[in-house]
């Protein structure tokens, strides 16, 4: 379990540089495609990823 517990620690400071980089992407997507036109829509609480909420609890 030591082994495993350290390569976890070493994926996930890796996972949350990337999760910055994919979060910077996503919102800058959202910026061109039209934040307030998804939020009228009602569509930007089903299309959040699930591993943004995910690294949130961590």
């Amino acid at each position: 379990m030591a082994r495993v517990n350290i390569f976890i620690m070493l994926v996930y400071k890796f996972q949350v540089v990337n999760c910055m980089y994919i979060i910077c992407e996503i919102i800058s997507i959202y910026l061109f495609m039209g934040w307030e036109g998804n939020i009228e829509k009602g569509t930007s609480n089903t299309t959040t990823p699930p591993f943004v909420t995910s690294s949130m609890d961590r």
